[in-house]
């Protein structure tokens, strides 16, 4: 089964690619991804999004495609988990027990 997957350069999500790709190639392609610190990774999302960009924030931000008011629909979900308890042992016992296909994986 191939997944609309949308990836953005950099949190701020003035540029994306979309690609449709199975769960192996898109576990490859995250296998093979490299930076010296998590903020240089490219962000993911299981959505396709369109062509409207978010308005200008007090802090200066803004003009961005990775907000929920430009997805379109989405593929699949995704998580994250940066503070907590759970090893990632756990959460694979507990995504197989549920039956679920997942990808799971650890930054820097």
């Amino acid at each position: 089964m191939r997944y609309l997957v949308t990836f953005f350069v950099d949190v701020l999500g003035l540029d994306l690619i979309a690609e449709e790709l199975t769960l192996d190639e898109l576990a490859d392609r995250i296998k093979t991804t490299v930076a010296a610190a998590k903020e240089m990774l490219p962000l993911l999302k299981f959505a396709k999004f369109g062509s409207k960009r978010s308005p200008p924030s007090a802090n200066g931000g803004g003009n961005s495609l990775r907000w929920n008011q430009n997805v379109v629909e989405t593929s699949a979900v995704e998580g994250d988990h940066d503070k907590g308890g759970m090893p990632v042992a756990e959460a694979v016992r507990r995504l197989d027990a549920a039956g679920i296909a997942y990808i799971v994986y650890t930054t820097p």
